[in-house]
């Protein structure tokens, strides 16, 4: 019999089936990913409590009961707008501290920081017909199409954030922006993980999540979005591995509240109890007092309630259907509403040749090789959540009056009346929902184009209006803007040259590094007005340089270097390059660096703020002794049933050096035992990375890795290691299920 081989997943994936668009010679390949659905234990960072303090205690109060607990806690970083302290503990003492924090009068609350998991699983857009989640004509899709023919799209002025593993909505750096994201409008959003302005996906899931809501349509490429002329704002609160903490959750969720989001796509959750999570609960209960649509995933569990934040009341719960429109097995039960969210067994039901999952732009789920970009078919209640971002923003486009309370009301009114404890109301119906909620003569459209959100201001600013009417001229609006958050407005007039409202102001007559708040508003000839979402931006007409200060601690030629402790009196967006004196450059305000040799090395950071201005610092370096390799330090196994007869098998291997730390950017590879085809995958930071192959008449199948390189540390297969037992850390064996 003819020996089958194991398929690479890095290799281009052809579906089986009849021919279709995504077959056609020089497309994109398309390709399947089920690597998160699998359910996960509540666990909480083993060095951090989260603790809310009453109102009246100042920081500076705050300060002298954490030092009073004489536990070894520090505060390691604020809240936004000081929601709440992160007080980084001994490890092993977080239960502990929270107890002495729990009999303080003047403490609120105190808890573990949790650790949350994202929760993965016609226009001319060539692989539309593949999207049967949009519209189909067997399947339960969410008729996606009656609705663009009310409102085509939605329109910029409504912005979603996507707080999530950040979007490829950028080409910054060593990221680049998803094709198919070209475009998409994009607001400014955050990075919490990084703390930068700059938050681009390094996992994945949140450029799928994304795309499902805004991905660019009608271009002739890809797939198509659901409300895809909205405005997207990336805030990353999980990092590379899918996880964040909830203290940043937290304050992304309160950012995005702050900065103008009008829908906040959840695609996460957590296990952990309700009583445990008072940071998450305030900031949820924050965004939806500002009116914000929140919108969460219940759950990949099987639960029979919805995970948090999606439990709590303030927000929409969603759990993930099938083309039948049944629940999967995957989901959990009780969601308010349902979407599609795709099969996790592979299943064909339209016998389209592909999967019955959310297919989707973005890079290589597992190599995380983030310019790496192909349509990825995903399932799990993170791809039902946007469907239902997307249609509250898309409401909120058509009837821009519409509350939050009442944007929910027409999801529930319009959905597709299934009710049962599973799904609540039924699956959304966006024709039926944009077709309740249409009107004939349409207020205006309104934004502040110019200066951007978060932006310093210095000077005369020219401020630049977006405005428009369906039945108004071109120019005939009455256009006005305001420099105080809306309580005056003054005019602003129309430019032919470039379609603009305009307006010149004066930043010199502002309070020196104050924060300014603009909103601009819109009139039309029906007497109809709609106010612009606010841009806040900060007067800086006497920029202060920043002061750049560091320190470090090192394992043999391993070193650790922290810039928390740079400063600007005037700034708060500060970018952090490094030149480590061996060639060896960097940037973010935490980094890990490696040196090659012994000897003394002159350690150099500059810190810029927004407008360029730059302070710097060098730091002395001995390194006595190089002596670290690295080694595998775990292998582990799993594999899933396909289809017909196909088994997968998949294999993460984690990489650490001689002091057991974690080695990311470690290039392994490595062999299945049925052919020879080489599988390769790059560490992410958490040190681990997968590899996937297929198989489909062999019942088991041995992997062993044969090499691993990296920029500066030696492998070394000796130290080879596998804590729980399940190989000998060079060879391990899966079998199919």
């Amino acid at each position: 019999m003819k020996q089958a081989w194991a398929i690479p997943i890095a290799a281009s994936i052809t579906l089986a089936g009849a021919a279709s668009p995504a077959q056609d010679k020089g497309a994109p390949a398309i390709h399947v990913f089920t690597g998160n659905l699998t359910a996960r234990a509540a666990e909480y960072a083993p060095d951090r409590v989260v603790v809310g303090f009453k109102s009246e205690v100042t920081d500076a109060e705050a300060s002298q009961v954490v030092s009073g607990l004489h536990q070894g806690a520090v505060v390691r970083q604020r809240g936004w707008r000081s929601a709440f302290h992160v007080l980084q503990v001994p490890k092993g003492r977080v239960l502990q501290v929270m107890a002495l924090l729990q009999n303080d009068p003047r403490v609120r609350y105190a808890h573990p920081d949790w650790v949350v998991h994202a929760l993965d699983i016609p226009p001319n857009d060539p692989f539309y017909p593949k999207q049967w989640n949009f519209q189909s004509a067997s399947g339960h899709s969410i008729r996606v199409e009656g609705a663009w023919a009310v409102n085509p799209g939605g329109d910029p002025s409504v912005v979603v954030a996507v707080v999530d593993t950040g979007i490829a909505y950028e080409n910054f750096g060593t990221f680049c922006q998803a094709p198919d994201l070209a475009g998409t409008h994009f607001v400014p959003g955050w990075d919490f993980v990084n703390n930068d302005a700059h938050a681009n996906d390094d996992e994945s899931h949140g450029t799928h999540v994304a795309g499902t809501i805004a991905e660019t349509t009608n271009n002739a490429l890809g797939v198509a979005g659901i409300a895809y002329n909205v405005s997207l704002m990336p805030v990353k609160v999980l990092d590379a591995t899918g996880s964040g903490s909830v203290s940043g959750i937290a304050n992304g969720i309160r950012w995005a509240a702050d900065n103008g989001a009008n829908v906040i796509n959840m695609s996460f959750g957590t296990t952990a109890a309700a009583a445990q999570l008072t940071a998450l609960q305030d900031a949820v209960q924050y965004a939806a007092a500002k009116g914000v649509v929140l919108v969460a995933a219940a759950g990949n569990s099987s639960g029979p309630t919805p995970m948090y934040p999606a439990a709590y009341p303030e927000v929409i719960s969603v759990g993930a259907t099938l083309y039948n429109g049944q629940l999967t097995t995957y989901s959990n039960h009780g969601a308010e509403l349902c979407a599609p969210g795709g099969t996790s067994n592979g299943e064909d039901v339209d016998q389209d040749g592909s999967p019955d999952m959310i297919l989707q732009n973005t890079f290589n789920p597992n190599t995380h090789a983030v310019c790496d970009f192909g349509y990825w078919f995903f399932a799990g209640t993170s791809m039902a959540t946007p469907h239902v971002v997307a249609l509250a923003a898309l409401i909120k486009a058509e009837k821009p009056a519409l509350s939050a309370a009442e944007i929910r009301q027409v999801l529930h009114d319009t959905a597709d009346g299934t009710a049962n404890a599973d799904c609540g109301s039924g699956i959304i119906d966006a024709t039926r929902a944009l077709q309740s909620v249409a009107t004939g003569d349409k207020p205006p459209v309104v934004s502040v184009a110019a200066p951007a959100s978060g932006s310093m201001v210095f000077g005369p600013v020219t401020v630049q209006v977006a405005a428009s009417d369906a039945q108004t001229p071109v120019g005939s609006l009455d256009v006005q803007w305001s420099r105080d958050g809306g309580a005056s407005y003054s005019p602003a007039g129309y430019n032919p040259v470039n379609g603009f409202y305009e307006a010149t102001w004066d930043t010199t007559q502002e309070v020196e590094d104050s924060q300014v708040v603009l909103r601009a508003r819109a009139t039309d000839n029906a007497s109809q007005t709609t106010e612009s979402a606010s841009v806040a931006v900060r007067v800086n007409n006497q920029d202060q340089p920043p002061a750049a200060a560091f320190g470090y601690s090192c394992n043999a030629n391993v070193c650790d270097f922290d810039a928390s402790a740079s400063s600007d009196a005037d700034g708060f967006n500060l970018t952090y390059a490094w030149a480590f004196g061996d060639g060896g450059t960097g940037a973010g305000k935490t980094i890990r660096h490696t040196f090659a040799a012994a000897g003394t090395y002159s350690v150099g950071l500059t810190v810029k703020d927004e407008l360029g201005v730059a302070g710097s610092v060098s730091k002395s370096v001995v390194i006595q002794v190089v002596n670290n390799t690295l080694h595998v330090s775990d292998l582990d196994r799993a594999s899933a049933r396909l289809v017909f007869g196909i088994w997968q098998a998949q294999i993460t291997i984690r990489i650490a050096d001689r002091a057991g730390t974690p080695v990311s950017a470690a290039r392994v590879s490595g062999l299945f035992s049925d052919g020879p085809s080489l599988f390769q995958c790059t560490t992410s930071p958490s040190g681990s990375c997968s590899v996937v192959g297929y198989q489909w008449t062999l019942p088991c199948l041995t992997f062993t890795v044969t090499n691993v390189t990296h920029a500066t540390l030696k492998y070394d297969a000796t130290l080879n290691s596998d804590p729980d037992g399940d190989s000998d850390g060079t060879h391990i064996m899966v079998c199919r299920p």
